[in-house]
């Protein structure tokens, strides 16, 4: 029986249209065998089955074509802060609040982070990274660059808990692993270096100025104990101390103009012997970086730079637009070098209107000497060293309490990041997705 023949015996127009008046128009639907519900399918088979079919073979094809990509995860965990001794660390990299988490985690996508991690690759991890793009590498090209390589890391932290996830996408399983687990390496790396680098300096530092401290408090104190004995000073009086808070206050002025003469006469030393030996490198002194136009010079240079090595790939030197931009290079670093002159110059006048000044301060506190010898000099040098001493034991007894302090955090130094979990070789691409 052919399928138009069978047709009218399904559901026939008139015996449909009578049982609805009867209300039976569920009974009609039921009447339907499963050799008719057969010969319906098979009459639309032949349509949806080649449209099915070029369907899938489009998105097959599409798929196919997609760069595979492997993801790997590795894990770090923070350790909880707890504090035994309360003491004031130099460097304190433990996670305390939402804030310390998203620092780590910008670390994590810092370019600093990234730079670490290509430096730590060795020519057999490149070479691991660089198999994915070999085959598809047109004839005379090279392979891509190690910052290329390094695929994409996004680091994410597990809401309520002190955890770190590094995830890596690359096209090469093992190449995602590696990175991901290179990733915690050298953030921990980062981590150490940042703390214990910083401890360390500041131990020592402390140390060496204690000890340079402490003889200068014990040579102050035996030279007032000394001139205390050989005079028989007990006591002073109003008089005296008028005159003593007088010569203090010439004294910190002299002092402070001593040392703002010595900062510009370092500065000048520094400056002649940089001249001397690397005169690029003058914009490196900060006073000069930072002196009239410069930062804005500097800021115009690196543009131009930028553009010329851009240009440079596209043009060669002779280049309109190359000798243009050669030319506005050599007229920013022309005003660079005149306005390193000019700064220069106006510090050897600042150092000379310091050296006057000490020199007016000197002659001051010496005429104030004169002025009040009645009072009498024994006073005079006897408040000085009395000064002296004060001075250099308080500053002893806050380096010492400060080295204490910091030798203390120092013993108790730890890392509060270890890994976790370490990144495995995917087994699959994750896209394309070729069993869906």
């Amino acid at each position: 029986m052919s399928a138009p023949d069978s047709l009218p015996t399904i559901n026939p127009p008139k015996p449909a249209a009578a049982a609805s008046l009867h209300g039976n128009d569920s009974q009609v639907v039921e009447r339907r065998s499963l050799r008719d519900y057969y010969i319906i399918l098979r009459e639309r088979l032949w349509i949806a089955l080649p449209v099915a079919l070029l369907v899938a073979l489009s998105v097959g094809y599409y798929q196919a074509q997609e760069t595979p990509l492997y993801s790997s995860m590795a894990t770090m965990q923070f350790e909880r802060p707890e504090r035994i001794v309360q003491n004031e660390a130099v460097v304190d990299s433990s996670v305390r609040s939402e804030i310390d988490l998203n620092t780590y985690i910008q670390i994590l996508n810092s370019g600093r982070l990234r730079t670490l991690v290509a430096q730590s690759l060795t020519p057999d991890d490149i070479k691991l990274l660089q198999r994915p793009y070999l085959k598809n590498l047109a004839p005379g090209a090279n392979p891509p660059s190690v910052g290329d390589l390094l695929g994409t890391m996004t680091p994410n932290s597990i809401r309520n808990s002190f955890l770190i996830t590094i995830r890596v996408d690359n096209r090469d399983p093992e190449g995602a692993a590696l990175l991901a687990n290179r990733y915690v390496s050298q953030f921990v790396r980062y981590l150490a270096e940042s703390v214990g680098g910083k401890n360390e300096f500041a131990v020592e530092y402390l140390r060496t100025r204690a000890k340079e401290l402490q003889l200068e408090a014990e040579a102050a104190e035996g030279k007032l104990q000394d001139y205390r004995r050989k005079h028989n000073l007990v006591s002073l009086d109003n008089s005296m101390n008028i005159v003593a808070d007088r010569l203090r206050a010439i004294n910190t002025a002299l002092t402070a103009a001593r040392f703002s003469r010595l900062e510009a006469e370092s500065l000048l030393s520094q400056i002649d012997k940089m001249r001397l030996e690397n005169p690029a490198n003058l914009l490196e002194i900060g006073y000069i970086s930072a002196y009239g136009n410069i930062p804005v010079l500097k800021t115009q240079l690196a543009e131009l730079n930028k553009n010329q090595a851009i240009l440079s790939e596209r043009y060669f030197e002779r280049h309109p637009k190359m000798v243009e931009l050669a030319n506005a290079i050599d007229a920013v670093t022309g005003q660079i070098n005149r306005n390193i002159e000019q700064s220069i110059s106006d510090l050897r006048t600042q150092y000379v209107k310091l050296q006057d000044t000490e020199a007016s301060y000197i002659k001051e506190y010496q005429a104030a000497e004169k002025d009040n010898l009645h009072l009498g000099d024994l006073s005079v040098d006897f408040k000085s060293l009395e000064n002296q001493a004060q001075v250099s034991k308080n500053n002893y007894v806050e380096i010492l309490n400060r080295l204490n302090q910091v030798t203390t955090s120092k013993n108790l130094e730890n890392i509060p990041v270890k890994p976790l979990d370490r990144a495995l070789p995917a087994g699959s691409p994750y896209t394309p997705n070729l069993r869906n």
